[in-house]
């Protein structure tokens, strides 16, 4: 926002969510009235497996060869169970619980990840999910007459590896398909160089700290004025592969 004073910026992120969810979220802010002329979309390698999770009571898209279906949506009432309430009323039961959460959730994303990455690729269900996504996304914004950009948020291994990883091949390929403006982050924050980890990253997670958001908002403003200013964004030819 500060980098863009000409433009009124809405951040819509929510914790947890997949690219799925985003485009029903956009759905409704459109329908109580949002009306954006930029739709800037950010996909991490997460987002390839959330949207096809079905264990996480939220609404997830079903591949079957290639029949792809929105499921869950509305999302029904969830029930607390009577354990929950408990928890609830004591601070040593809900710091228990929270823990035994924490690692039960850990043991289910290794699970996704491993089913969704498999030697050095991605299986198929999660990139026809994506593929899916995507195109409602564009569709939903070509109806509505606003421009849609795809920013791809580098993970730890985007970082190190000189090879691409699955995630970034593949949305790559699918924003390529579609006709989507991609902006790669990897390349702007490998220019850091051995250091970039260490300055742009918490140490312990893949999420960015302080100056690796700075970083984020600074290439991100840049993408936007290219797309408002009518030249050519910084695209799949530019940003990615290298």
């Amino acid at each position: 926002q500060n980098q863009l004073p000409e433009f009124n910026v809405a951040n819509l992120g929510v914790n947890g969510y997949g690219t799925v969810q985003e485009f029903l979220l956009l759905k409704n802010c459109l329908k109580n009235g949002l009306r954006p002329r930029h739709v800037v979309v950010m996909v991490f390698n997460n987002d390839f497996y959330d949207n096809i999770d079905a264990s996480g009571g939220r609404p997830w898209l079903a591949v079957q060869g290639t029949n792809i279906t929105l499921q869950n949506y509305p999302v029904g009432k969830r029930v607390i169970s009577p354990f929950k309430r408990f928890t609830r009323q004591s601070y040593l039961a809900s710091a228990i619980a929270y823990f035994a959460d924490f690692w039960k959730e850990r043991r289910r994303i290794e699970q996704l990840e491993r089913s969704v990455f498999q030697e050095g690729a991605m299986t198929a269900a999660p990139e026809r999910a994506m593929d899916y996504a995507l195109g409602q996304f564009r569709q939903l914004c070509q109806q509505e007459g606003m421009v849609l950009l795809v920013g791809y948020v580098p993970a730890a291994g985007d970082i190190k590896l000189d090879a691409p990883s699955p995630a970034r091949c593949v949305l790559t390929a699918l924003c390529q398909k579609h006709g989507i403006p991609l902006l790669d982050l990897t390349l702007g924050f490998r220019k850091a160089g051995t250091d970039a980890l260490a300055r742009y990253y918490f140490p312990h997670d893949e999420h960015w700290n302080e100056q690796g958001h700075a970083l984020a908002g600074t290439l991100l403003a840049g993408f936007i004025k290219d797309a408002w200013d009518g030249g050519h964004p910084l695209g799949f030819q530019e940003t990615t592969m290298r």
